[in-house]
């Protein structure tokens, strides 16, 4: 039987205590300097308290738990030296003006998905204004069909801004500036494709393995591939998902079945399944465990290279290795220890994965692969081999899907009923389509490829791409829309570990510590639950139309100008709807003026007429572009603030700045400082 106690394996907590040091980085300013003495001078403490204890008494839980302090500063320290900005070289000590010119050379690093009208890259700056400069940058240009796109290792000189990534400008928008910020990218450049001037080429891994996925597509696209079938087989074996269309990224995302789409621990586990077997005669020479090794090092590494060294593939390959080596030097180590020294390993080269969802997906998944899936497997024992082999699979992906389910619902707000069938189906075909995978690429580069096996291959694709159509087509089992908080995710984890832990070491003392933890977290929802008098009024920026919303408890009131669309299919108010976890919404017409605990507002829309009568507003919020001389109407009604939305021309709302600035009157403009947001209690306290 596997024995699991979080106690018996050191690394299991050191690990523990880095991640806690890497997190809390984040909410405390602390500079690399001060973490450094800290971590010195705890090191010492430490060697002269162990020492002084191993004169009085054989153990003593201080120096353990002096290390576990040490270990929490050295994730801080961690986090710090990882932050570019810290070089003195860094642009952002040279950059202080984004409304500035800047001549730069870059060098292009990765290509990433286009948008409709654009093309995404990311660079590495080489100079500003001719002098040498370091630091990543997130670079739009254009699309344009005069010029080629850009290839990885070009040499690019143009003359930008240097522009910050916008942050969210309504609540529980996505926060792309903070998942920029944590690949150490904070700034962009918006240009057109005349200006990007191709300077030279250089010479690095990540170009020659981009050329090489080049010479592939040239190679194939002798076999007439279509389109979704060369985008499944571009993403499957080359990690290159820029193809994928919306529709097909949807539907696999909505069948349960995204994860394929994307080179992670299934794709690379299943690659050194396949080593392990097709090397296994070299362990009859000398040596040949260690050649072995030498082999399947080289060549899962050569493949992480050519598909482009992503977060993704680094973290599967770094696991694996370590998997391998434990594997082929014939150690007894525990699969537990392997996981959590990959784990280890990957933050001390980026902490920043620790942020990354496909990282916290990997390894919540193996984990729960490890421990969860022989409880589930005993519960039937079939006497043959093909309903052995079935049962497996199922077992395999309702324990993985157990462990990612919480995260899932966090990050995507949505369930796949029918992932059990759909990855069935998935994981014989993933394997098969590895395995010819790569021999058809080989065969295509050396001009040897029949056609028939082509397309006998692609039509194997399409198979799979019809199937995860029809499983994405039964839409009463897509559950969407689940509103799932961060303290629900830390329950379930909290309740599996503890489940999974008294299962193993028969400890039933652990379920007392399982109900406390239930008691905590029924305690915050009766904390949480009596904020219900709570009431958050909320002025959304939309550049079409006007939107406010009143929120009460799960509640949500909201006023709106949109004539064009069902204003609940808008992606502003889908995302409030999910964050806050509302059940119930009501839709009305704009106002005149609104009046929300203390605070009176007056709404003006496009016609510019307003009746004050005995009414005296706090708050005058214009849509719509409302055509009216902005330094009277405030002589006049002397409110407290101005707010305009992005409904309103953009030379108005420069001109509404330019008076509230000589009136000294305090303006809130959605577009620059986002949603207006007001919080206020309908009882007194």
């Amino acid at each position: 039987m596997l024995q699991f106690n979080i106690l018996d394996y050191p690394v299991v907590r050191i690990t523990t205590f880095l991640i806690l040091g890497i997190v809390l980085n984040g909410n405390f300013d602390t500079g690399i300097f001060t973490l450094l003495v800290t971590i010195l001078g705890s090191t010492c403490i430490l060697i002269v308290v162990n020492a002084w204890l191993k004169t009085k008494i054989r153990r003593y839980i201080g120096p353990d738990f002096l290390l576990y302090i040490i270990i929490v500063f050295l994730g801080m320290a961690l986090a710090q030296i990882h932050d570019h900005r810290h070089n003195s070289g860094h642009y952002t000590h040279f950059v202080k003006n984004t409304d500035s010119l800047y001549s730069l050379v870059f060098q292009v690093y990765r290509t990433l998905k286009p948008s409709q009208y654009q093309d995404k890259y990311i660079v590495g700056i080489q100079s500003i204004q001719g002098r040498n400069h370091s630091g990543r940058l997130l670079v739009n240009i254009d699309k344009d069909s005069l010029f080629e796109p850009l290839k990885v290792d070009d040499i690019i000189y143009t003359k930008a801004k240097i522009e910050p990534i916008a942050r969210p400008i309504n609540p529980h928008q996505f926060d792309y500036r903070l998942y920029m910020s944590r690949q150490n990218i904070y700034h962009q450049l918006k240009l057109k494709r005349p200006s990007v001037k191709i300077a030279g080429q250089a010479n690095s891994i990540l170009g020659y393995a981009d050329n090489l996925r080049e010479s592939i597509r040239k190679a194939l696209e002798t076999y007439s591939i279509s389109s979704d079938e060369w985008a499944v087989m571009n993403a499957m074996l080359l990690g290159q998902r820029q193809e994928l269309s919306e529709n097909l990224y949807e539907r696999y995302a909505q069948s349960g079945a995204i994860h394929i789409l994307a080179i992670s621990g299934l794709h690379i586990g299943i690659i050194l399944i396949m080593l392990q077997f097709i090397l296994k005669p070299l362990e009859k020479i000398p040596f040949g465990g260690f050649v072995k090794l030498i082999f399947i090092l080289a060549l899962l590494w050569s493949y992480a290279i050519i598909a482009g060294l992503s977060a993704s593939v680094m973290r599967a390959c770094c696991m694996f290795s370590i998997i391998a080596l434990a594997l082929n030097m014939k150690r007894q180590s525990h699969i537990i220890n392997t996981l959590f020294i990959s784990i280890f390993v990957l933050l001390l080269i980026n902490p920043n994965y620790i942020y990354d969802v496909g990282f916290q997906l990997s390894y919540s998944a193996v984990f729960a692969i490890v421990t969860l899936e022989p409880i589930i497997r005993k519960i039937w024992r079939p006497a043959y081999y093909p309903l052995t082999y079935f049962w497996r699979t199922l077992t395999v992906t309702l324990s993985a899907q157990i462990g990612v389910l919480p995260l899932s619902l966090y990050y995507f707000h949505q369930f796949p009923g029918l992932f059990l069938l759909s990855n069935m189906v998935i994981i014989p075909a993933l394997t098969f389509i590895l395995a010819f995978g790569f021999l058809i690429i080989g065969l295509a580069l050396l001009e040897i490829l029949p056609t028939e096996i082509m397309h006998l291959y692609e039509a194997v694709i399409r198979l799979l791409n019809d199937f995860i159509g029809w499983i994405s087509d039964k839409d009463e089992y897509v559950f969407e829309q689940l509103s799932f908080s961060t303290e629900k995710v830390i329950l379930y984890y909290f309740l599996l570990l503890m489940m999974i832990w008294t299962w193993y070491s028969r400890n039933t003392r652990l379920i007392l510590i399982a109900l406390m933890g239930i008691v905590f977290f029924q305690g915050y929802r009766f904390l949480d639950y009596s904020k219900a008098s709570d009431q958050t009024l909320i002025v959304f920026h939309r550049s079409r139309f006007s939107m406010i919303g009143l929120h009460t408890h799960q509640s949500l009131q909201v006023y709106h100008s949109r004539k064009d669309n069902p204003i609940l299919e808008d992606q502003a108010l889908l995302n409030y709807k999910v964050g806050e976890n509302i059940k119930q919404i009501n839709l009305d017409s704009m106002p005149d003026v609104l009046q929300t605990g203390k605070l009176k507002i007056l709404i003006i829309d496009s016609m510019g007429i307003y009746n004050l009568h005995a009414f005296k507003p706090d708050v005058v919020y214009l849509r719509d572009s409302p055509r009216l001389n902005l330094s009277r109407l405030i002589d006049s009604v002397q409110p407290s603030m101005i707010l305009w939305d992005g409904s309103n021309y953009t030379s108005y709302q420069k001109r509404w700045a330019a008076s509230c600035r000589a009136k000294k009157i305090p303006f809130h403009q959605t577009r620059e400082k986002g949603a207006f947001i007001y919080r206020y209690s309908t009882i007194h306290r």
